[in-house]
């Protein structure tokens, strides 16, 4: 199971969010947004929805510096502290969030083993997701790989061209 926390504002809305062709039922995410960046393309929500995974948008009340950023150390508290064994990923490009990692590594090392805090920052979801050590996400992590993987377009196009047409409407 993995938590993945996207700052909108940071992140943006379109590419902070390559990648949740990836999501599982089992996965949770939290999109935290400002009135600057609250709006949504109807096939992410589709997107979402197909998933299957948990959802929740966070929308920010003020307007003070960094508070984005407290509001996503908030939350990555409050998922570490009812499953520590929970791996989280944070989507953002803001560079504010270093202090956050730097916390949790040192959780990490002071409990030496006893719980395992997983915490990424990554650009987009997809990335995130590569980080992240969790058992059943092996199979995504494959696919994630896999879909990366560059092809020679003159081959794929006499492939694609061999392919029985399909009906789109």
């Amino acid at each position: 199971m993995a938590s993945i926390l996207i700052d909108c504002e940071h992140a943006g809305i379109v590419n902070g969010l390559s990648g949740l062709k990836y999501l599982l039922p089992e996965d949770h995410l939290y999109l935290f947004y400002s009135d600057a960046s609250s709006s949504i393309r109807a096939g992410v929500v589709r997107t979402i929805e197909e998933s299957g995974c948990s959802f929740s948008a966070i929308r920010l009340v003020n307007r003070i510096q960094d508070v984005m950023e407290f509001y996503i150390a908030t939350q990555a508290g409050e998922i570490f502290g009812k499953n520590p064994e929970e791996q989280v990923v944070i989507v953002s490009s803001g560079q504010d969030l270093q202090a956050l990692l730097d916390f949790w590594k040192m959780r990490r090392e002071e409990e030496s083993g006893k719980m395992r805090y997983i915490l990424t920052c990554s650009g987009d979801i997809e990335e995130g997701l590569l980080k992240l050590t969790e058992p059943f996400g092996e199979q995504r992590r494959k696919r994630i790989i896999e879909d990366r993987q560059m092809l020679k377009i003159g081959e794929e196009a006499l492939r694609i061209r061999h392919l029985p047409k399909r009906d789109l409407r």
